[in-house]
């Protein structure tokens, strides 16, 4: 395997037994001799050695009294290889009706099923008389069902305006393949366009230019298209009773009516934030950046479909305290959207990247502090990953071992906070500046293409060799162990330290109150804080829950009423907090919070929280709020009780 490979050369070099020049010389050796290897991706049954979409048609109703969206899925196509006699593609919990040659020619097809984690594949015969690099159609006739896990549903009721029913989809990592048969995986990138039905009162939007809508009839048609290559987790749609507002020049929203004002205030800096990002890295090549704010059953803070972000509504809390995920969905563009993990175990080029552009933005917008404090609540949510997987698990490494498993099951902040301190490590070797400069360079070389670790590591290794002197590229390159930090499970081989006086602060504040003392004498500089630096108060409790007693919590509470506050991220800590040290007064709150909001981001560890608190209580509190859960979130958090 290149892996292996590769980290033997590595490990060579940074014990100082092999020069910088050999390494250069050895590695690219190795990746020309491997670079088959590089392109598996384990979590699709596509043959996409064989034949690559180049583009995907999406001819579509959107039926919302059967809560199924039917019609043709119509792919064109390259062949790889010579007599290319079948087409692998994905389809799950979709029901297929015929599929046809772009001569109208039924073809045959069946499923098989090699890995129930992944989902079926569906095999279409073709002639083997298509040779290597012809062009060609096939058109897929289908229909969703109640267990596609791309598609949430929701009735009126479940909405802001409670005046129309609601459907948005979630694709990353795998279930593109629940909403269209296609070859769902990051290693193929086609252009896609589309035609969607829905009732006349019904607006649509998708990751895609709008190219205008007309009613007929009773319906409204919507024609789509994005002529720039994306990979299929990134095809999104959203349909509802929907306004477009203007943020700025390239920059707007999409929400409900009834939430419009709300997302305007709170989102009134997003053109500065995108502004920000093209400034230190490359021309945004997208057009328009839309970002919309979807109702409480997104399970997710953000999701970066080009064109159109998805946003909880949780980052609508009226004083901009948690529009960093916008940052973090607009650095997207550039490291995931345009530069993309070839497969999921390479997911830390996506959100590693992205984590630290993230941070950047806010940076350049909210100074050192709060890029610092952003930094360190990062570090603690990797630990408690860390924790919860094991230090010893594949989960922990940047490069985990699927094993055939579902990658959306083992997704965690690892990839994002240990990916963050691994390019901050470098970037601290080699200065911002440069840092800079070599993240231009890599995006250049990468755009619109699918990539692996060691392209990454390669890419890297040239930019020294072009921009610095020996001295200086051994000096940096002898720091770095790429092997522990990339292969290397549990925490990272270098402690980064995020400190700053209120940070310190704020965790002795916690620290005073738990000596069961009563109110410290600071106890008012809490007031002055922003969102994070409470946050880093009430991770500090969190993290010595054992040593909080009721009395403590009841006086933490009577001095900051944590148990009414409106911010969610500063809620979700205090209630796990008291959930965990048995404070019962919280637990009606904690059922209400559960009921207001579906980001996993809260469910999750409120959920496991409650199952040692009560098991019976925590399964009876989701079998009432799990209707307005999407499903993805349902599983996840069924998993964890057991149901």
């Amino acid at each position: 395997m290149k892996a292996a490979i590769a980290i033997a050369t590595l490990t060579l070099i940074f014990a100082g037994l092999v020069g910088y020049h050999s390494l250069l010389t050895n590695y690219s050796q190795e990746i020309d001799m491997h670079a088959d290897d590089a392109i598996i991706d384990n979590s699709t049954n596509a043959n996409v050695h064989e034949v690559a979409t180049q583009h995907l048609h999406l001819n579509l109703t959107l039926e919302f009294d059967r809560k199924v969206a039917y019609g043709t899925a119509t792919h064109t196509m390259k062949a790889l290889v010579d007599n290319l006699n079948h087409i692998d593609l994905d389809a799950r919990y979709l029901n297929i009706g015929q599929v046809k040659s772009q001569e109208g020619k039924n073809l045959k097809f069946h499923y098989e099923e090699p890995n129930p984690n992944i989902g079926p594949k569906l095999v279409i015969e073709v002639s083997n008389k298509i040779k290597k690099d012809d062009i060609f159609n096939i058109t897929i006739e289908y229909e969703t069902t109640d267990k596609t896990l791309s598609l949430n549903w929701l009735d009126p009721e479940q909405t802001a305006g409670n005046t129309l029913p609601y459907v948005f989809t979630h694709c990353e990592a795998i279930d593109c393949r629940t909403l269209a048969p296609l070859q769902d995986t990051p290693s193929v990138k086609s252009t896609y366009s589309a035609l969607i039905r829905s009732p006349r009162d019904i607006k649509v939007y998708m990751s895609a230019v709008n190219l205008g809508d007309r009613v007929e009839g009773n319906s409204r048609v919507t024609e789509f298209s994005l002529d720039v290559p994306i990979p299929s987790y990134l095809i999104a749609l959203v349909a509802g009773d929907l306004e477009y507002k203007k943020l700025g020049r390239n920059t707007g929203v999409i929400t409900e009516p009834v939430f419009m004002k709300a997302c305007v205030d709170e989102l009134s800096e997003l053109q500065d934030s995108l502004d920000v990002a093209e400034s230190f890295l490359t021309e945004y090549e997208w057009g328009m950046y839309t970002i919309v704010v979807l109702p409480p059953s997104f399970p997710f803070g953000g999701m970066e479909n080009p064109l159109l972000t998805f946003a909880s509504p949780t980052i609508i809390v009226g004083d901009k305290s948690q529009v960093n995920v916008a940052s973090h969905e607009i650095a997207h563009s550039w490291t995931g959207n345009l530069v993309t993990n070839r497969n999921w175990e390479n997911f830390w080029l996506n959100e590693g990247f992205t984590m630290w552009s993230e941070r950047a933005i806010i940076r350049k917008q909210r100074g050192e502090e709060f890029y610092r404090v952003a930094s360190a609540l990062g570090n603690s949510s990797l630990y408690d990953d860390l924790n919860l997987y094991g230090y010893d698990s594949t989960f922990t490494s940047l490069h985990p071992n699927y094993a055939g498993a579902n990658p959306y099951d083992t997704f965690s902040d690892v990839p994002y906070e240990k990916g963050f301190l691994f390019l901050t490590y470098i970037e601290t070797l080699m200065g911002t500046e440069n840092f800079e400069v070599f993240l231009r360079f890599y995006l250049e070389k990468y755009r619109r293409q699918s990539i692996v670790y060691s392209q990454f590591i390669d890419t890297f290794l040239e930019f020294l060799d072009d921009n610095f002197s020996e001295q200086e590229r051994n000096k940096i390159v002898t720091k770095i162990d790429f092997h522990t930090w990339i292969f290397g499970t549990g925490p990272p081989p270098v402690q980064l330290n995020f400190s700053t006086p209120n940070l310190e602060i704020s965790r002795e504040l916690a620290d005073a109150y738990l000596l069961g003392n009563g109110t410290p004498k600071n106890y008012d500089v809490f007031f002055g804080y922003f969102s994070l630096l409470k946050c880093i108060f009430l991770q500090r409790l969190v993290d010595r829950a054992e040593d909080a007693t009721i009395p403590i919590l009841e006086q933490i509470d009577k001095d900051y009423t944590l148990t009414t506050t409106i911010d969610p991220e500063q809620k979700y800590l205090w209630l796990q907090l008291c959930i965990m040290a048995g404070y019962d007064k919280a637990i009606p709150f904690a059922d209400e919070f559960l009921g207001q909001v579906g980001r996993q981001k809260y469910l999750l560890p409120l959920y496991r929280a409650l199952k040692d608190y009560d098991i019976n209580l925590a399964i009876q509190i989701f079998n009432k709020h799990k209707l307005g859960y999407h499903p993805v979130a349902v599983v996840n958090v069924g998993r964890i009780l057991g149901v």
